[in-house]
């Protein structure tokens, strides 16, 4: 385990009182199935979100008729809340300041943005439900058939069904797999529940499609799009029409975000858009960060006008890149 002492001062705090896991807005498989994992591991704590989970997260919670998600929760009923899987505090729906050194449990690019004591954060893993799993590991609690399958179906979603594995990822499968007593099929029909994609995400696709524009940079395409909704769907099906880099916005108000997805080959050349987004929102007084081939921003301003600088920085990180080759 990567830091095993602050695992356990944060194991000892969660024991302390009944709390709150707090989920990120459109939480996916990977932020659900941990969060159902942690509640049943800590049946006193809650689950809550201020904005909306994702269509997947939604058919998944239809397994779990025992989970219910507070919509807004009534954060100041709380002494410890739990936040996982969540790279930013713009991700949350409401300000970090109302937050009493929450609990804060992610898997992405280390964001020192998070004001608190109790920040495990572990870019080796592939998924955040890998972390939830080896903290629950370093407790008494027994894992019942529910807990390991929100764990593994977790797992599968986030490495893109072992595209984006590891050696531990499997490891990690394995194990939960046999304490589960579960076969690989099984996970398998839980996940395929959500692939039905509904009418309203197609229109949304269709429209940005219709809006993308591109631009060829140093040998790679980079597409940009705009819609109200699906950022991060439409942004890997620019990707499957032939995008080597995909960024795709939303404007809501003078609220913004930004969904990018990278191809496997930048990714497999050392290209990191975490660190790119990262950088880009101390830059424009956002939030950003994320994985090597999937990342984003959050914050306030134009989105146009971030999209733009979106394009400029990568082709100038790009033909840095090539330069130094």
């Amino acid at each position: 385990m990567k830091n095993k002492s602050l695992a356990l001062k944060i194991i000892e705090r969660v024991n302390l009182e009944p709390g709150l896991i707090l989920l990120h807005h459109n939480a996916d498989i990977d932020a659900l199935g941990s969060a159902i994992a942690f509640r049943n591991a800590y049946p006193g704590y809650s689950i809550g979100a201020f904005q909306n989970i994702s269509q997947l997260s939604k058919k998944l919670l239809k397994y779990y008729d025992d989970i219910i998600i507070m919509q807004p929760p009534k954060i100041d009923q709380y002494k410890t809340v739990v936040i996982l899987d969540a790279s930013t505090p713009s991700q949350l729906g409401i300000s970090q300041e109302v937050l009493d050194n929450p609990i804060v449990i992610d898997h992405h690019l280390f964001n020192d943005i998070w004001e608190t004591r109790y920040y495990y954060c572990d870019p080796s893993k592939t998924s955040c439900a890998e972390i939830i799993y080896e903290f629950l590991k370093l407790t008494n609690f027994k894992f019942d058939q529910k807990t390991a399958l929100a764990l593994l179906v977790a797992i599968l979603a986030d490495t893109g069904h072992f595209k984006y594995a590891n050696y531990d990822s499997l490891i990690n499968f394995a194990n939960l797999l046999k304490l589960g007593k579960l076969t690989v099929q099984e996970v398998l029909d839980v996940l395929d529940m959500g692939n039905e994609i509904n009418i309203s995400q197609r229109i949304a696709h269709l429209k940005g499609a219709q809006r993308s524009k591109f631009t060829l940079s140093n040998g790679y395409i980079i597409a940009i799009s705009q819609i109200s909704s699906y950022e991060a769907s439409m942004c890997k099906n620019l990707l499957a029409l032939g995008a080597d880099l995909a960024f795709v916005g939303a404007q809501r108000g003078e609220q913004i975000r930004i969904s990018g997805r990278a191809s496997a080959e930048l990714v497999d050349n050392g290209l990191h858009l975490g660190k790119f987004f990262q950088k880009l929102g101390y830059e424009l007084s956002c939030e950003g960060g994320g994985h090597a081939g999937a990342a984003g921003v959050n914050g306030t301003g134009d989105v146009e006008m971030v999209l733009n600088a979106c394009v400029d920085g990568i082709s100038k990180m790009l033909k840095k890149r090539q330069g130094n080759e």
